[in-house]
């Protein structure tokens, strides 16, 4: 039996990034449970800070682009508009952007479609990878099949994930016209959490996110329903419902077996962001394999690798608790910051700035300070008259 230096469970962005990476230096095995294209539940809002991840451009393969997006607060709270000379979120329907991906790990390693992995076991130096009809031999394996892969509780039982509520209905039309191309995300409806509105080719979705929650309730069911909407008639629609993971103590790596994109829990918990996280898990931990086949210590290393993304996350985590988790203080900071906060977004999903320099410019808390002063001395003043 043949024994591949890496054999990679999963092939969403996270796998198909390991594989391409690994390729030409390494014996890949990918194995992938469905047989692409296939759907996935997904806002497909890509950033273009994912650009040099990716083996083909942006600009050319998504469905569509935005320099423009509408931020508000609910639905009918003031709107704010962000604009930039250059796209800031490219759109995409998710079973083609990892088709495209798929695609090029086909070309690149073995790959093997609609292969179900029902156990992973150590057997001496290697790994055994048990499917529904054959078992292979790899001296690493890859986990990038989602948070949910059942195995993942068995190779790794103290993992602990946080797992925020998802829905999303895609809408298919042949008539486009009446389509709006601009971006609209709505904060704080649903409550604790924020919908949006993306155009796609051929249609657009409506999805929404809630923070802290498990379940998907009625209320987000309820938020994908605003508008806007087009005015034709002949929609087909799919709705999905999902969990976005979040790792809140735990490990991604035993032994020789990592866990890369939702596996390893790498997701933004303030803007739900996984696409970006998936494809710099996967490079990095090819990365750190190949130094390891090559005789490199990397223990030290593996302790970095998801570093500076883990502290990230920890700080959008805090802002999404106190953001979304706050009504009155997501109000007054939309009511009195909302052109700023609007443009911080922009910055963020740009790479122009991140949370830790956020949080870290004294300037913003002066301007909260000062617009809290404006804002409750005009009130008084009102309640006073």
């Amino acid at each position: 039996m043949k024994i591949y230096d890496v054999i990679i469970v999963g092939g969403g962005p996270a796998g198909c990034a390991a594989a391409l990476e690994l390729a030409d230096k390494a014996a890949v095995l990918l194995l992938e449970k469905f047989k692409f294209p296939r759907y996935k539940a997904c806002g497909g809002g890509v950033t273009p800070l994912v650009s040099t991840l990716l083996p083909f451009t942006l600009a050319d393969t998504c469905d569509t682009y935005s320099t423009r997006a509408i931020i508000k607060y609910k639905l009918d709270g003031t709107e704010f508009v962000v604009t930039s000379e250059k796209p800031f979120l490219y759109f995409y329907r998710r079973d083609r952007f990892d088709n495209m991906l798929f695609e090029f790990a086909k070309k690149a390693v073995d790959v093997i479609e609609g292969m179900s992995v029902s156990d992973i076991i150590e057997d001496r130096d290697n790994f055994k990878i048990i499917t529904d009809s054959e078992s292979y031999r790899g001296k690493y394996v890859i986990i990038a099949a989602g948070a949910n892969f059942k195995i993942i509780r068995k190779l790794f039982p103290e993992n602990i994930y946080l797992n925020y509520s998802a829905s999303e209905i895609e809408y298919f039309t042949n008539e486009t016209d009446n389509i709006s191309k601009t971006p609209v995300f709505y904060l704080g409806y649903p409550s604790n959490g924020y919908s949006w509105y993306f155009p796609k080719k051929n249609g657009y979705s409506r999805g929404g996110g809630v923070f802290g929650k498990s379940k998907v309730d009625l209320e987000i069911f309820n938020a994908l329903r605003i508008q806007p909407l087009s005015e034709q008639r002949d929609h087909r629609f799919q709705q999905s419902n999902w969990t976005i993971p979040i790792l809140k103590s735990g490990t991604t790596r035993r032994k020789n077996i990592f866990l890369c994109g939702d596996a390893a829990g790498l997701a933004d918990p303030l803007t739900g962001e996984g696409i970006r996280f998936a494809l710099i898990s996967g490079k990095r931990t090819a990365q750190l394999i190949l130094s390891e086949l090559q005789g490199v210590r990397t223990d030290k290393l593996f302790g970095e690798i998801y570093q500076d993304i883990r502290e990230e996350n920890r700080l959008a985590f805090l802002l999404a608790k106190y953001f979304f988790g706050h009504s009155q203080l997501m109000s007054f900071l939309m009511k009195t910051m909302g052109n700023e906060l609007s443009q911080s977004y922009l910055n963020l999903v740009t790479g122009k700035t991140n949370y830790y320099k956020l949080l870290k410019n004294h300037k913003n808390y002066f301007k909260i300070l000062r617009k809290s002063i404006t804002y409750f001395y005009k009130k008084s003043l009102n309640s006073i008259c």
